[in-house]
């Protein structure tokens, strides 16, 4: 939250970049001038090396439990390309952030940019910290590193400097990444400074991903950003799961956090391109009450699917075998004690509770819950987690379940326990009953028909 805090503080002077990467991916997509990007960068590094020498005076060589001022080492384990990996993802995903809650003009997020992006880091930490501690910033990572080699603590731990270039190459791949998503979902983005044209994705779009000229044609940009909501999504609270385990109720706790926080966050950073639906059961309930059509409704669930997939992919290339407390990347079975009816029960209510916080916070036009209706679908989905955890690892979205189940199955590992994909079937039929359920309950209720267009106003896409 220390991003949030300061992003708040000090946004409305530099715009609360606070990291190399971010800036790198801000003046690749034109958003920030090179000579004021390379201002930023100076500044931003050398106020990590003060910062770290101010961290000095305050604790003792024997007081510092990491003997390194959390210097950014990779975990035994881990090798150097997982590293960089798993660093481009988290980068990615906060720059992706960035762009497209506080520089986008038509992002769902409002005032709440900054408190999103904040989120975003959160995310990224959960899971990085198993890796290397998380950088995803590299004047984070070069302050410790330097400052703590030339303390000379009898204590100090080799590696933070060997291990410097990878936090800085990891983030800045990520970070261009981020820059180059610009050419798709901005019509008008500019890259290096040339003007770059994308006819795609509906005119009008309302929180739900629709507008007035969208129901009759199909928006593949939608489903590509649903491809990237649910494979960032499928990366950390499946990350989460595999690195912490759950077999305490604050790991519970913590991986329940890492999908509500995951699914506010992407919520905020898809909505304006797709609703952030990032749910096959969730877009099926969408379906069903009419507020998304079925042609868009099936090239949104193949893409969350396929996203999915590329999402339990990257983390099984990031975890090794050895690594994975699941032993299965994280997917969802039945757990002993549990009979297939409970399982199938529990998942229907679970999914209902979020389908129906989705229908009455960011469907209908009389809700009341504003910019903050991801984060109230979010806590629904960490509600959710909490409850359905110990039943059957949690689903409540079939492509989270699937993605884990098909990659972990064929990834070849020795320690690979078996059940993802002989309960696949429950992850499905679950959910899908309780988004129907949740569409036929939000009808009389409604107080207004649902609009082609809810709520409120549409916008238009930058």
């Amino acid at each position: 939250m220390t991003v949030m805090a300061v992003a708040y503080a000090i946004g409305h002077h530099s715009g609360g970049h606070l990291n190399c990467a971010v800036t790198f991916s801000l003046v690749l997509g034109g958003a920030v001038s090179w000579n004021q990007g390379l201002a930023n960068l100076v500044a931003q590094c050398f106020a990590s090396i003060v910062a770290c020498i101010l961290l000095t005076i305050i604790h003792p060589c024997e007081m510092d439990l990491t003997t390194t001022l959390a210097t950014n080492i990779p975990a035994p384990g881990f090798t150097d390309w997982q590293v960089i990996l798993a660093e481009a993802i988290g980068t990615f995903l906060l720059c992706f952030t960035v762009w497209e809650t506080a520089v986008t003009k038509v992002a769902s997020s409002g005032k709440n940019s900054c408190l999103v992006i904040g989120m975003s880091v959160f995310l990224a930490i959960q899971v990085l910290i198993h890796v290397d501690g998380c950088s995803i910033n590299p004047n984070r990572s070069l302050g410790p590193a330097l400052v703590s080699k030339l303390r000379g603590c009898s204590n100090y731990t080799e590696g933070g400097i060997s291990a410097l270039w990878m936090m800085w190459v990891g983030p800045l791949f990520g970070a261009l990444l981020a820059a180059l998503s610009r050419l798709v979902f901005a019509p008008k983005a500019v890259l290096l400074k040339q003007q770059m044209s994308v006819d795609w994705g509906a005119a009008h779009r309302s929180d739900t991903g629709f507008g007035f000229d969208s129901r009759t044609s199909l928006d593949l940009k939608a489903g590509l950003a649903e491809l990237v909501g649910t494979g960032l999504l499928t990366f950390l609270g499946c990350g989460v799961a595999s690195l912490n385990g759950a077999d305490t109720a604050e790991k519970k706790l913590t991986i329940a956090m890492e999908f509500g926080l995951g699914v506010a966050v992407l919520a905020y950073g898809t909505g304006h391109h797709s609703g952030g639906q990032l749910n096959p059961a969730v877009t099926l309930s969408l379906v069903v009450g009419k507020a998304v059509t079925m042609e868009q409704g099936v090239v949104n669930l193949a893409c969350q699917v396929l996203g999915c997939v590329i999402g339990a992919a990257l983390l099984g290339a990031v975890v090794p075998c050895d690594k994975d407390l699941t032993m299965s990347l994280a997917s969802n079975s039945v757990a002993p004690g549990y009979d297939l009816g409970h399982a199938l029960f529990g998942e229907a209510v679970g999914t209902f509770l979020l389908c129906f916080t989705v229908w009455e916070t960011a469907v209908v036009s009389v809700s009341q819950t504003g910019k903050n209706a991801c984060l109230a679908i979010g806590g629904s989905v960490m509600i959710s987690v909490c409850m359905l955890i110990p039943i059957t690892g949690c689903s409540i979205n079939p492509a989270r379940s699937l993605g884990p189940a098909v990659v972990s199955r064929f990834r070849g590992c020795d320690n690979y326990a078996p059940g993802g994909l002989q309960d696949l079937w429950i992850m499905w039929l679950g959910p899908c009953l309780g988004g129907i359920l949740a569409a036929f309950a939000h009808r009389p209720l409604s107080l207004l028909p649902v609009e082609q267009s809810p709520p409120g106003s549409p916008v238009t896409v930058d």
